[in-house]
């Protein structure tokens, strides 16, 4: 989904070996300016309507020395199956083992917006992390973070009911986040989610260093 979003990318991306999700995450969220923006938060939100329950993530971010909430960004990282219809996913994913193609998106939304969002899709925040912004040098800046959301997504683009779905890959880009050394300052959420993504994590890893 393509954004009017201020948040930039840096002028040394064509220079890092990356996923080539990782470029289309950044045309679809970033135009192209120098500013370096810095990850403040992280969080997984769930929304539960009529058709079931679905978690995403969340990541705010904001221009470096920026001390205004107004310079906000939050992208916006998701998984679903493609195609998105629940009543067709659960009639194509008959067997825990069946899969479907992943459908894997990233947006921004501006501080303005998110409210709203959130209204919209009655989705409640399930745990975070933040970090600390007031450090000179060390910052999780915010194209490491879609460096990580894309890694994860090349990883498995298959979904499945009860293996790389929406909850693994939440709680797999909170787990990585965590495992990196990044400077957090807070963590909070409730035990079950957060137990969720230690293992999404923990997995992750075991299935790397296997291959």
């Amino acid at each position: 989904m393509a954004s009017d979003s201020p948040f930039p990318i840096s002028s040394d991306t064509s220079e890092v070996s990356c996923p080539p999700t990782y470029y289309k995450f950044i045309r679809q969220v970033l135009p192209f300016r120098r500013d370096v923006h810095i990850v403040s938060f992280i969080g997984i939100f769930k929304e539960k309507n009529k058709k079931g329950e679905h978690e995403f993530v969340v990541a705010a971010v904001s221009p470096l020395g920026s001390e205004s909430h107004k310079s906000l960004v939050f992208l916006v990282v998701e998984r679903a199956p493609h195609p998105v219809s629940v009543i067709d996913v659960h009639r194509t994913l008959s067997s825990p083992n069946h899969h479907v193609q992943a459908r894997d998106t990233i947006f921004a939304l501006e501080y303005c917006n998110f409210d709203a969002f959130l209204q919209k899709r009655s989705a409640q925040l399930l745990q975070y992390v933040s970090f600390n912004t007031a450090l000179v040098g060390g910052h999780f800046l915010a194209l490491d973070f879609v460096r990580i959301v894309a890694s994860i997504s090349e990883y498995k683009k298959s979904y499945t009911l009860t293996g790389a779905s929406c909850y693994w890959f939440a709680g797999t880009v909170m787990a990585t986040v965590k495992e990196c050394r990044f400077p957090v300052s807070h963590i909070s959420g409730s035990a079950e989610a957060a137990g969720r993504s230690k293992k999404a994590g923990a997995d992750y890893a075991d299935d790397m260093i296997e291959n």
